[in-house]
């Protein structure tokens, strides 16, 4: 069976999202693509940014979007403060959970960055139950 390999895009508003999230920016070297902080962490940080190939980013925005993920997901989003992220779910109407993934709060969105298997199920899933709130969830480019 062939492995799939997505090759990630450098250039995309997503990872320029991350980066200045992480107050970090992309440079090259013998490895290839690294991220490296803009200023020095703090004595016994542990920030560091890593390429995920498989994953995609949904950007989840609009008036409502913080009230409408806090009725989607399983954990308290409105508790994420800018450049803040945790790990959450999205459950059928059953409560059986479809996908975990992490949510990062931007100053005017929400970032999921969920499995790319499942991101076209979890972005259906998201603009189906977004029809009545002023809300947007589409993968970021």
């Amino acid at each position: 069976m062939a492995e799939n390999t997505v090759t990630p895009s450098y250039d995309s508003p997503a990872l320029a999202d991350m980066l200045a999230l992480c107050r970090s920016r992309l440079t090259e070297n013998a490895f290839g693509p690294q991220a490296e902080p803009l200023e020095s962490a703090p004595a016994g940080g542990t920030d560091f940014l890593s390429p995920l190939a498989d994953h995609g980013v949904l950007r989840v925005e609009g008036a409502d979007c913080e009230t409408f993920l806090q009725g989607q997901l399983t954990n308290d989003v409105a508790a994420l403060a800018i450049g803040q992220a945790q790990y959450t779910g999205l459950c059928s109407p059953k409560g059986r959970l479809i996908a975990s993934f992490l949510a990062v709060r931007s100053e005017h969105a929400i970032l999921l960055i969920v499995s790319r298997e499942l991101a076209a199920s979890v972005a259906k899933r998201l603009s189906v139950a977004s029809k009545l709130a002023a809300v947007s969830a589409a993968m970021a480019a």
